[in-house]
């Protein structure tokens, strides 16, 4: 259908500016879906016990759950951070990223001697969701993507880890994830706190 003759015509967006705002609006609505499916994700199981391999000590279906979840966020912030890395220029960034593949490879190493003690069969790789999220981060470049790494990954992810470690803290009925979760806390707290510090800063 035709304009009015009267009606006045807006100025075309240049294409890579429109491409741009497509993409982080995409980002932003990626995000809250992942807000939300995280928010509404049930227990695997209901509270109980559930006796694993012949022989092995039991654990409660929480407790079980909590090592799990621990991780999937390890090794969703390993592979955040070694995709930027691989993308970003920027050496705060890089800096922050490698700290992070240090520290979380280490705690994963932690947490599966715990899992094999317990009959725990670990996941080897991050969650479908996290995924869908780096795949679009891998879209981004220069300044964009470091803004969206560090308040993304670097900021939401370590304040779900944080979550996670105090729930682990305070319920976890089994004593040695408990004392694994208080030796985590600190240093996810400090990842969280540099994550915000750069985000203060110009990364461009």
């Amino acid at each position: 259908m035709s304009l009015h003759p009267s009606t006045p015509r807006l100025a075309p967006v240049p294409a890579a500016r429109s491409a741009r705002t497509g993409l982080t609006f995409w980002l932003a609505a990626l995000a809250a879906f992942v807000t939300l499916v995280l928010a509404a994700s049930p227990v695997a199981a209901q509270n109980g016990t559930v006796t694993v391999t012949p022989g092995a000590a039991t654990l409660t279906n929480e407790d079980r759950d909590i090592v799990l979840d621990l991780a999937h966020a390890h090794l969703a912030e390993i592979e955040s951070a070694q995709l930027a890395l691989e993308k970003s220029k920027n050496d705060s960034v890089r800096k922050f990223a490698q700290r992070l593949i240090d520290e979380h490879q280490a705690a994963q190493t932690e947490l599966q001697q715990l899992a094999q003690a317990k009959s725990i069969k670990l996941p080897e790789e991050a969650t479908l969701v996290h995924k869908t999220l780096s795949t679009a981060m891998r879209l981004l470049s220069g300044e964009t993507f470091d803004h969206q790494y560090v308040t993304r990954m670097g900021i939401n992810d370590n304040q779900r880890t944080v979550e996670l470690l105090q729930k682990a803290q305070a319920g976890a009925k089994d004593a040695d994830i408990r004392a694994h979760a208080a030796r985590m806390l600190p240093v996810i707290q400090e990842h969280l706190g540099a994550a915000r510090q750069l985000n203060g800063q110009k990364l461009g």
